[in-house]
């Protein structure tokens, strides 16, 4: 019987502890275990007292720990034999049956956490920063393959402070916590498994040759890599359970697909989705899945970054206005505006009307409704599509909003400007109409959900058949979709019979999903089908404080952040701060850095997950990103929701359900902390969705 052979990240730590003639020895382990596992003929095989589907390979005084389910083996741990014995709770004459219990629960692909699971939290760290289990000598710095520029800062280092403040790069700095401080059972166990095709690829990794290793999807992940190759294809399922990495690695599949007898050339792959910071990360992670080289056959962008370059060398440039033109151009165009109307009860009908309209609300009927659904003349107006949008306009009113929209257009045309919903239109009939002759074989649409129709039917005509169509979506985190259903984004977009769902939540726990979903509960547009997930991952519940002050508020989550940094083992890097508005970006960073605590502010354009510093960045622009600390302060009235004035129960309702969305798309960016404060004076009323059962308060 042969195995398949995986491990978890901290197993990379232990072997870069080891010294080289260990590692070459653990090399020559696996190649036993990948025949067979559980050769109890062999003195070196034995499963581990206690524990159900946990064995240990001895090497000498070490030793090597792992698991087995089905026909794949799980590397967990490998080290001294005292010390790894320690980890996993079997030291002395009395087991720790309560970790062991745990371990083997989250080893089990086929279990998960009931929705009733009590986590018992461990001792939380001391604030008492202690001195470094060792010298960071830049020999032992080397061989952790840190380079050689963070030597002096990490040299200088003395204690868990010096060492949690040091400028290094979060994938840097978790290897060191790694290695300095190896991982206790429950955590490694709850890690994810990453794929080691060849025992020899640790030793490459070892030497700085091998950038890193692949995730080993589940079973239902793998079947839907490679399902429905003849789309369109639509995978759906709430956050955190693998929508993108599916996306990912079915990019991967088709790169790697040698031409058919019909085809002359590797197929063409287009990987998109809706911000600059998402096409990025995707950038990076299929780097990895091809080996460190993208293939020129491959595009990886964002929706608004490929429309501009098809538009501008379409039609020539086309500046974009910024939010204070946008805002100019509306204002001149209400101001004085006159409807047509058959009598003075209709004008004044109107007016009224248009009076209860709040501006953002207009501006997005003009980028969601008008030019999302690509209206060219008021009669495709009058039969769009306007599901979602909160507010009934009849026919009267469409008429008004159609005039002002073209004078708000035309004000933007005085001025030589565009806004980004012009844009896709432009690139839409560029594309449409063949003035851009560019297709690719296979078109991959990430986090659908939050791309408008018109942006979505671009891609669709960049495909050269809807068969190589594939898209992810979950509607509970759109920011911006204003309601619409795919058969009426495109006549090729038809997803019926091609829809897949997955509901396990790899990346909360449990604790933060479930408190998160309290927000969306009662949302009547909300899809209860992938909101009910399954969980891997337990922890403690999230945390929400009051303060009288600001200053208190950000004092109170800089300790947070820093004891739950440390009682992870993380790198402050890892750590989000998420605001609904940049406004309060200077706010944040003035205080944290009166504190002398580290903190960067990020635009949606600048983010960077390797910076060492906290990320203070928008939730819109965290939007299908992950951190395993976030926390959102000041959760006010005003802040979220923001001040909307609407005498329309309807039009009110829709903004206060947009507001709720976007607040559950912040929290679940969480993976293993959570932690919201809010002022005792003016708190958010969402403040009240959130149950003494879920929150720690």
């Amino acid at each position: 019987m042969s195995y398949i052979i995986t491990q978890k990240p901290s197993f990379m730590s232990d072997f870069m502890n080891l010294a080289k003639h260990q590692q070459h020895d653990v090399v020559k382990a696996l190649d036993d275990l990948i025949q067979d596992a559980k050769d109890h003929r062999r003195k070196s095989i034995k499963k581990l007292d206690s524990y159900e589907n946990v064995w240990r390979y001895r090497i000498g005084d070490f030793r090597l720990i792992y698991s087995v389910a089905g026909k794949v083996v799980q590397l967990l741990a490998v080290g001294a034999r005292k010390d790894v014995y320690v980890r996993f709770g079997i030291d002395g004459d009395i087991p720790d049956a309560a970790l062991i219990e745990e371990v083997e629960r989250a080893l089990d692909p086929t279990r998960t956490l009931s929705h009733e699971y009590v986590y018992v939290a461990p001792p939380a760290p001391t604030p008492i920063s202690s001195n470094l289990p060792m010298i960071l000598t830049e020999q032992q710095l080397r061989q952790w393959l840190i380079p050689d520029v963070f030597h002096a800062a990490l040299s200088a280092c003395q204690t868990e402070d010096d060492l949690m403040t040091a400028q290094v790069p979060p994938e840097h700095m978790e290897r060191i916590l790694n290695c300095l401080w190896p991982k206790a059972a429950d955590q490694v166990a709850q890690e994810p498994n990453l794929i080691l095709n060849d025992p020899e690829d640790l030793l490459r990794y070892a030497e700085g040759d091998l950038l890193g290793f692949l995730l080993k999807l589940d079973a239902e992940q793998e079947k839907t890599v490679d399902w429905a190759l003849r789309g369109p294809t639509l995978i759906k399922g709430g956050p955190g359970s693998g929508k993108s990495t599916v996306a990912l690695y079915r990019a991967a599949q088709l790169l790697s697909r040698t031409p058919s007898d019909t085809e002359k050339n590797s197929p063409t792959v287009l990987f998109t989705t809706y911000t600059m910071a998402l096409a990025r990360t995707s950038q990076h992670l299929l780097q990895r899945l091809s080996n460190g080289t993208l293939p020129t056959t491959l595009t990886v962008t964002h929706v608004d970054g490929l429309a501009m370059r098809i538009a501008s060398q379409t039609f020539g440039n086309m500046p974009i206005a910024d939010k204070r033109e946008i805002q100019h151009a509306f204002t001149t165009a209400f101001n004085g505006f006159v409807p047509a109307a058959k009598n003075v009860l209709e004008r004044t009908f109107i007016d009224t009307a248009l009076a209860n309209l709040n501006v953002e609300y207009v501006l997005e009927e003009f980028e969601w409704v008008i030019e999302g659904q690509r209206c060219i003349v008021y009669e495709d107006y009058r039969q769009a599509d306007r599901s979602g949008r909160g507010y009934a306009l009849n026919e009267v009113l469409r008429r008004a909003v159609w005039e002002l929209y073209e004078r708000f257009r035309a004000n933007l045309k005085n001025i030589g400007k565009h806004t980004f919903s012009q844009v896709r239109l432009a690139a839409f009939e560029a594309v449409k109409t063949g003035r851009w002759a560019q297709r690719f074989d296979y078109v991959l649409i990430d986090e659908a959900q939050d791309l408008s129709p018109c942006a979505i039917a671009l891609c669709v005509e960049l495909c050269v058949s809807p068969e190589g169509l594939f898209l992810t979506a979950d509607s509970n985190q759109s920011l911006y979709n204003k309601g619409f259903r795919w058969k009426k984004v495109h006549e090729d977009l038809r997803v019926t019979g091609r829809t897949r769902l997955l509901n396990r939540n790899y990346r909360s726990t449990a604790e933060i999903a479930l408190a998160a979903r309290e927000l969306v509960a009662d949302d009547q547009v909300a899809d209860s089908e992938a909101l009910n997930q399954d969980f891997v991952h337990h922890g403690a519940l999230p945390r929400i404080a009051t303060f009288n002050t600001d200053d208190e508020q950000i004092k109170w989550l800089i300790d947070q952040i820093y004891l739950s940094a440390r009682e992870l083992r993380l790198p402050l890097g890892a750590a989000a701060i998420l605001i609904p508005h940049n406004s309060l970006a200077e706010k944040i960073t003035e205080i944290a850095t009166r504190l002398k605590f580290p903190v960067r502010y990020m635009a949606s354009r600048e983010i960077d997950v390797r910076c060492p510093e906290v990320k203070v960045i928008t939730m819109h622009a965290a939007k299908g990103l992950e951190f395993p600390i976030v926390a959102i302060p000041f959760l006010a009235e005003g802040q979220l929701p923001n001040h909307f004035q609407s005498s329309d129960e309807a039009l009110m309702s829709e903004h206060l359900n947009a507001a709720r969305r976007l607040l559950f798309v912040a929290c679940t960016r969480a993976m293993r902390q959570l932690l919201i404060t809010y002022p005792t004076v003016n708190p958010s009323r969402f403040i009240q969705l959130l149950s003494a059962e879920r929150w720690q308060r």
